[in-house]
């Protein structure tokens, strides 16, 4: 398992859906990985629209604030 080590200060500026992109630019994880994250379930809030990957900022949000950052 992966740890995501980020520290978002202002959760109000992302995007209700972050992209798999924009996430791997946040946390620093290779898209590789994030989209492979997403697609064992791993990442709270990840969803598939079409090809591409989401993730719910609201979900995730609540994943850190309960102190789990393990992915």
């Amino acid at each position: 398992m992966s740890s995501i080590k980020v520290q978002i200060r202002n959760w109000d500026f992302l995007p209700v859906l972050m992209s798999e992109k924009l996430f791997s630019t946040l946390t620093g994880i290779p898209i590789k990985k994030v989209t492979d994250l997403c697609r064992r379930g791993k990442l709270p809030g990840a969803q598939k629209i079409g090809k591409f990957w989401f993730i719910e900022k609201t979900e995730l949000m609540q994943h850190f604030i309960k102190g789990n950052a393990d992915v």
